[in-house]
């Protein structure tokens, strides 16, 4: 018994044994299958070619189209009565650009011809002996001065009820306050001469000058008013705005058109100060214009470099210092025309490498302050450390680690990416 009990636990022992070896080579195999299945796996990535090339950076900033133009203002007021020119047109110097209504003004002027008349024949036939047809006269003066005050007071209540509403500005209203305080002075006057006279049994010669020179003024006033409601051009031009049309009353002060020289034209941009140091004057730059269902790009090059940094407010409402840079438009599509005050986007170039090794900047990717690239040598991905230069748009420069017509996988965090596997 004893033996065969002993003979029985050696058996199992020895099984126990040979167990352990065979689960130790299994689980050896399942290793040496996984690493040989991951040596001979293939990942699909796309690559591209280390090229030598040119880098640059560039900056796109706001700008508007302006113009060594001018504003014609109306002078009197009055309702428009025709409108002769287009915006986009050429005039010439004393083209017609609008006319004016100014209501019963040929018959004020008329009245006022036959006034005068009369004080130079009474002046004549009464020889100022007659003290009464002098009183009759200054009498008239009088109701004229009161006639004109009345006037100027419409006038003046009008202008004040406009101001009240924002139609006006201040400064109208106080010309025709203006016109008013002179209409009373002269009422003054008239009153004072018609006193002076009623106390005197004799004419004199200065009642008739001053009759004269009353209404020799409001003559001489009206005449050029009518002669101010012809708008005309003072130099040749082009028509860039039109501010008015027919039948929209105008008050002295209201533009009516922006004239200006087409090839005057700039556009007025703020860059900012950092960006401003690699530009000068005469660089080129693209100019983008917003057009209903396309964009028109057009060359520029820098005019003018402001010396001192202005702050100006973002369009996030952060005030940062930028500089004031100009640019002239250069040759321009027929047909086209720039309007004075229309938004751009004007591009700047601000840094140009010109034969530098270069990849997109998406292939990079840094680790602990360290750049790497995943670099395709013989069909398998390597982990390549580099050393970059500067960023530009869609490059970066690559000072050190890689050379013109290396690959390298554009995606450097796509999945079972890992040194040695193989790359489709």
């Amino acid at each position: 018994m004893n033996q065969l009990a002993i003979a029985t636990g050696n058996w199992r022992a020895r099984i126990k044994h040979h167990k352990k070896w065979i689960i130790g080579g299994v689980i050896l195999l399942v290793v040496l299958s996984l690493v040989t299945a991951s040596k001979f796996k293939a990942v699909q990535a796309d690559k591209v070619e280390v090229k030598v090339t040119e880098v640059t950076s560039t900056v796109v900033e706001k700008g508007t189209v302006t113009s060594n133009n001018t504003g014609v203002f109306s002078e009197v007021q009055g309702t428009v009565e025709a409108i002769h020119v287009e915006e986009g047109q050429t005039v010439q110097k004393g083209q017609v650009l609008a006319d004016i209504d100014l209501g019963d003004i040929d018959s004020r002027i008329a009245q006022l011809e036959g006034q005068l008349r009369a004080i130079e024949g009474s002046e004549q036939s009464a020889g100022y002996q007659n003290g009464q047809n002098q009183i009759k006269q200054q009498q008239l003066a009088v109701e004229q001065a009161e006639v004109a005050l009345d006037l100027a007071q419409t006038d003046y209540d009008r202008m004040e009820k406009l101001f009240s509403q924002g139609a006006v500005t201040l400064a109208e209203l106080e010309k025709t306050k203006a016109d008013v305080d002179i209409k009373q002075k002269a009422l003054e006057q008239a009153n004072f001469l018609l006193k002076s006279i009623q106390g005197q049994s004799q004419g004199s010669k200065i009642n008739f000058q001053g009759q004269r020179e009353s209404v020799l003024a409001r003559l001489q006033q009206l005449q050029t008013e009518k002669t101010k409601a012809r708008i005309l051009a003072e130099t040749k031009n082009v028509v860039f705005v039109k501010k008015i049309k027919v039948g929209d009353y105008v008050t002295p002060g209201t533009m009516l058109f922006s004239l200006g020289q087409q090839e005057s034209q700039e556009i007025e941009t703020y860059v900012g100060s950092s960006e401003t140091a690699y530009l000068k004057i005469g660089d080129k730059v693209v100019v983008e214009f917003k057009l209903p269902g396309q964009d028109l790009s057009v060359t520029g090059k820098i005019s003018k470099i402001a010396p001192i940094a202005e702050k100006v407010v973002t369009a996030l409402g952060i005030s940062e210092p930028k500089i004031k840079i100009n640019v002239a438009l250069e040759t321009l599509p027929d047909n086209f025309n720039v309007i004075p005050g229309a938004d751009v986007d004007v591009t700047f170039t601000t840094q140009r490498h010109s034969n530098v090794v270069a990849i997109p900047k998406e292939a990079l990717f840094s680790d602990k302050g360290k750049d790497y690239v995943w670099l395709v040598d013989n069909g398998t991905a390597v982990l390549k450390q580099i050393q970059k230069g500067s960023d530009g748009d869609e490059l970066t420069i690559i000072k050190t680690g890689l050379a013109k017509g290396d690959l390298v996988l554009l995606n450097p965090h796509q999945e079972d990416l890992q040194p040695g596997i193989r790359i489709k």
